[in-house]
């Protein structure tokens, strides 16, 4: 009987413990305040055929975090305090992209994961000629291109305006491109309307200022400080040819 009442008091008395030891306090959760950052990189020659997708190096601008991908193209910051960056992509022979990336408090397990990019190597398709001239209003090129596009090897051209006679792939109002020049002729003809050229804000009688480069498959355009940029281009690209845009 006297160890059955030991035994019951016994229980009570871890009953008593366990209760007050839950009664405590607790204090405040620990907020999140930093997370992984992930993606991974499809990489392509300028003709857009799969290259290999590692050795690319991946850097957080304004950070001194750096990394390399791997053999599937895959980069991870294991880390990174909760902000707004662009992430910096470099390799030898690929022109250089960036990628606004918003990395927020809404902290999950696997953090801020990025889709796959597909990356292209910089453009060697040379202008050797543009030339432009006003057809009923309209504008009427024609560009040359070293080497010759084909149907089997075609070449990609981007074209920038500008209200600006500077206009480079990086300083422009309006970007048309990349197309693609496969007929295997010395001079490719491209026209573009005069209502084209207004959804870019030209207005009737305005100097219109026009460059043309070389352009990769996938030229990786991102917005800068003066325009789109188009880091795959060929520099220097064609001479700059100008205009008048007319209602006629």
């Amino acid at each position: 009987m006297n160890k059955q009442k030991n035994s019951l008091l016994i229980l009570l008395l871890s009953l008593f413990v366990f209760t007050c030891g839950t009664d405590e306090p607790q204090g405040p959760l620990e907020t999140e305040t930093s997370g992984p950052i992930s993606g991974s990189v499809s990489l392509f020659t300028a003709k857009g055929l799969a290259d290999l997708k590692n050795g690319m190096t991946v850097s957080i601008e304004g950070t001194t975090l750096a990394t390399v991908t791997d053999i599937n193209g895959i980069y991870n910051f294991p880390s990174v305090p909760f902000g707004n960056y662009d992430l910096k992509f470099e390799k030898e022979g690929y022109g250089t992209f960036f990628k606004p990336v918003e990395h927020d408090k809404g902290f999950r397990e696997f953090g801020t994961q990025l889709i796959d990019i597909s990356l292209g190597q910089k453009s060697e398709t040379a202008i050797y000629e543009l030339l432009a001239r006003l057809n009923n209003g309209d504008i009427e090129t024609r560009v040359v291109t070293a080497p010759i596009g084909t149907g089997t090897s075609p070449v990609y051209v981007t074209f920038f305006f500008a209200d600006d006679v500077d206009v480079s792939n990086s300083n422009n109002q309006g970007v048309i491109g990349p197309l693609s020049f496969s007929e295997g002729t010395t001079g490719n003809i491209v026209n573009f309307s005069k209502e084209r050229l207004a959804d870019m804000g030209f207005e009737t009688g305005e100097t219109i200022y026009i460059r043309v480069y070389g352009d990769s498959f996938h030229t990786n355009f991102y917005q800068g400080p003066e325009g789109i940029v188009h880091p795959n281009v060929k520099e220097p690209g064609s001479g700059i040819s100008s205009f008048v845009l007319r209602d006629e």
